[in-house]
């Protein structure tokens, strides 16, 4: 091969296992996050300059079960605890650039339900990214989520959240991962 330009290797993404909670109150009102992050984006794509609403979640420690990361996380980022778990919804794989690399997230989705009408969420233990991020959260009833215009993560959330509530959930955890 001379005379040839050898083109480097692109390093395959670091795998970053996460785990999300979808949190209905008593209400059947889902708990977002209203999140901006300037370094998260799409490998090649423009940071985001807007906030965005994201269930609470985040990467799973060395080690660390699905079922306990979904509630570690959850209490760290909005201090609740107690909550009724159901069943692990959905996964969503989609490569980001993130913290000065490119790394494939493997989103875990799980339903859970507190008792009260929208208890108030606070951090109790925010790492120094996700305290320079968060900006705030809301209950939102399903209805407001299908009729606002704000980026939501994952695509259709509202939509599929309303599937599950009706229905109940599919037999085997759905991957929606074409969907962004």
């Amino acid at each position: 091969m001379t005379g040839a330009a050898r083109v480097p290797a692109t390093p395959a993404p670091e795998l970053r296992s996460t785990v999300r909670a979808l949190v209905l109150d008593a209400d059947d009102r889902l708990l977002l996050e209203w999140y901006l992050a300037a370094d998260v984006r799409r490998p090649g794509g423009l940071p985001h300059r807007e906030p965005v609403w994201i269930a609470p979640g985040g990467g799973l420690a060395p080690g660390e079960t699905a079922e306990a990361g979904v509630e570690r996380e959850l209490r760290e980022e909005t201090g609740l605890v107690g909550v009724a778990w159901g069943p692990w919804l959905w996964r969503r794989t989609a490569d980001l650039h993130y913290q000065g690399r490119v790394r494939r997230f493997v989103e875990h989705y799980r339903l859970g339900r507190v008792a009260a009408a929208a208890p108030r969420a606070e951090p109790t233990a925010l790492d120094p990214h996700e305290h320079g991020a968060l900006l705030g959260y809301r209950w939102w009833s399903l209805p407001e989520l299908l009729a606002t215009s704000d980026v939501v993560y994952p695509p259709r959330l509202a939509e599929r959240l309303t599937a599950v509530l009706e229905g109940g959930p599919a037999d085997a955890v759905v991957d929606i991962s074409h969907e962004g």
